[in-house]
């Protein structure tokens, strides 16, 4: 990720994705087997780059200085970050490829179009659960509008008040006037300053209604979609359902989290395997600065295996949009392979299913997928799945492109196999 990987933001702000996340690639046909920032955080919210709330002030297209300005100094800031991550992601080999990135010739592309736009840019959804996220969408632009449309309204006829306040008297009382309209147009004013207030309230209150509304309906429709796999029963938990900092450290590879934000944490049967899957992201400190170490979907599952204490783990590389694990890169991997790494000791990665290794590294990272980190430890595999902000980020302006769902619920049936395998 060019940022570090979406500095990714619950805080109900929405961010629109770079020209480059939203690159996809046109085909016929979508086979299984194809391999398809300082802030510190106040909340868990905070964590995910944009959700809704940031656009109560400038969802509308117009952009004021202000914003320009922000943008400028975002765009240094992601910049600066970029660099960073470069270092991040270890010294280059005698070849010039990091040991902990995809050669360029092994990147997988961009997500496939299975469901193309038609000329207005909008989409034919083949399924209700898709089709209810965009309804769910145009009806909170549609509430933002009108909020806009109501408070610049009022705003208006307030300072028509004051404007008038001050020309009648002058006109009426002519030279007699003295003072008498600047008492009134101040009067009329303080009135006004009190009603935009108010309006302001009652406005940004209604409008952070729509949003929570528009979240909820949102993870119904993305989970009631991608959660339609064969074997997976028992769905349980709401976008409010959160994960603990302990459990997403418990696969032992962000152990030094500085905060971690979740949402839409859920449970559910697979094949009659315990699972728990959630929307997550980490941030770490690392030299008196917070940054990003974790953006995607964080996927646990029982199994049966005893390896050690320090378990197993596995990294599947991505591009340079992807985050390393901080833990990972000072350690020696007892497998090292253009695509992934395997950390932990022989007999232990020796003794992990051949079809479960296999499947894994069979999985390839993508401009969607941008990095994998499966951490198998004594009774509970843990998957730490990157994903690019085209997924994790909720739609705003434009129409629900349904092809990362799509892409998503392919690969989650992918990881789930893999789950089940060393669950055995």
């Amino acid at each position: 990720m060019e940022e570090e990987k979406k500095v990714a933001p619950i805080s109900e702000e929405t961010k629109e994705p770079e020209a480059n996340e939203n690159e996809v690639v046109e085909a016929e046909v979508f086979d299984d087997d194809e391999k398809i920032e300082e802030a510190p955080a106040q909340e868990d919210a905070t964590l995910f780059e944009k959700a809704p709330e940031e656009e109560e002030e400038g969802f509308v297209d117009d952009v004021s200085k202000k914003q320009q300005e922000e943008k400028a100094a975002k765009e240094e800031e992601i910049k600066a970050s970029a660099e960073e991550k470069k270092a991040e992601g270890g010294a280059a080999n005698a070849d010039g490829i990091s040991p902990m990135r995809i050669p360029s010739e092994l990147e997988g592309g961009a997500t496939q179009i299975v469901i193309p736009a038609n000329e207005k840019g909008q989409y034919d959804y083949p399924d209700e659960k898709l089709a209810s996220i965009e309804a769910a969408r145009q009806k909170w632009v549609k509430s933002y509008r009108v909020g806009s449309i109501v408070k610049i309204s009022i705003s208006v006829v307030l300072l028509a008040a004051i404007i008038l306040g001050w020309i009648i008297p002058t006109r009426v009382m002519g030279s007699d006037a003295g003072q008498v309209p600047l008492y009134i147009a101040l009067g009329i004013a303080a009135v006004a300053l009190v009603g935009m207030g108010l309006v302001s309230f009652f406005v940004k209150k209604q409008q952070k209604g729509v949003v929570a509304t528009y979240f909820k309906e949102y993870y119904a429709g993305f989970d009631g979609y991608t959660m339609d796999i064969e074997g997976v029963d028992n769905v349980a938990g709401s976008v409010d359902d959160k994960v603990s900092k302990e459990e997403f450290e418990a696969g032992k590879v962000f152990e030094n989290a500085y905060s971690v934000g979740s949402r839409d944490s859920i449970t559910f049967d697979y094949k009659g395997i315990e699972c728990a899957l959630a929307a997550a992201a980490g941030q770490e400190q690392r030299d008196k600065r917070i940054a990003t170490s974790f953006v995607g979907k964080f996927l646990r599952m029982h199994n049966n295996l005893n390896v050690g204490e320090d378990g197993v783990v596995i990294y599947l590389k991505g591009n340079d949009r992807a985050i390393p694990p901080t833990s990972l890169i000072t350690r020696t991997p007892a497998i090292e392979d253009p695509s992934f790494n395997v950390y932990g000791r022989d007999k232990y990665i020796e003794a992990l299913p051949k079809e479960a290794m296999e499947k894994m590294k069979n999985i390839q990272t993508d401009k969607l997928l941008v990095d994998v980190t499966i951490s198998i430890q004594s009774g509970r595999t843990f998957f730490y799945l990157g994903y690019e902000d085209t997924l994790m980020v909720l739609p705003n302006k434009d129409p629900y492109n349904p092809n990362y769902a799509i892409a998503y619920k392919k690969q989650l049936a992918k990881f789930l196999e893999i789950g089940e395998l060393l669950a055995k």
